[in-house]
């Protein structure tokens, strides 16, 4: 993955298709694929992979602020969840994820004043039709679904899982380390 940065900003990221062989993960050249956003928020799960170009303390990234976690240098890049907190439980990162997530809407994206930012409503009216676009560019046959789910459909009798997700959830939920610790 690489950055798009013009006028020292970054405005996208390059993504290049993989497939694996032998177990390793294999870059497929010719691939790459820009994307171009308005704004860009990590969302991550475990440590981060770091972004080269993107500032980093350690396994975490370098951010401005605690109300926006924007990151340092990018006032249209957030991080949240882990690739801000590091490593640490689920529920931390997705209250974390919600919390930043709404501040960055109420704070970037809505009308705090009550009146329209033209260039953001123009931003987010562009990306939509961009992802609207490729939604409809990539339909799936009705063959591809099927084969699809009969894929899905193996992983989770391979998992053990037979349609009732509470059920399953409760049978495979690891042992939580404050338990371990007997509470402490």
């Amino acid at each position: 993955m690489a950055t798009i940065i013009e006028n020292d900003r970054l405005v996208g990221l390059t993504f290049k298709e993989t497939k694996i062989e032998n177990g390793k993960v294999i870059s497929i050249e010719g691939s790459e694929k820009s994307l171009r956003f308005p704004y860009i928020i990590s969302s991550i799960g475990s440590i981060p992979d770091l972004i080269p170009g993107i500032p980093a303390s350690g396994q975490i990234y370098d951010i401005e602020d605690e109300l926006f976690c924007c990151v340092r240098g990018h006032s249209n890049v957030f991080a949240l969840g882990n690739a801000v907190t590091g490593r640490g439980n689920i529920k931390e990162s997705l209250d974390h994820g919600r919390e930043i997530s709404q501040n960055v809407i109420e704070g970037y994206l809505s009308e705090a004043d009550g009146n329209s930012d033209a260039e953001v409503v123009a931003r987010i009216a562009h990306a939509i039709n961009n992802v609207s676009r490729e939604i409809k560019n990539h339909e799936l046959t009705s063959e591809q679904y099927d084969r699809i789910m009969d894929i899905v459909e193996t992983y989770q009798a391979k998992a053990g899982y037979d349609g009732d997700y509470q059920k399953w959830i409760e049978s495979h939920m690891p042992e939580r380390l404050e338990n371990m610790l007997g509470g402490h």
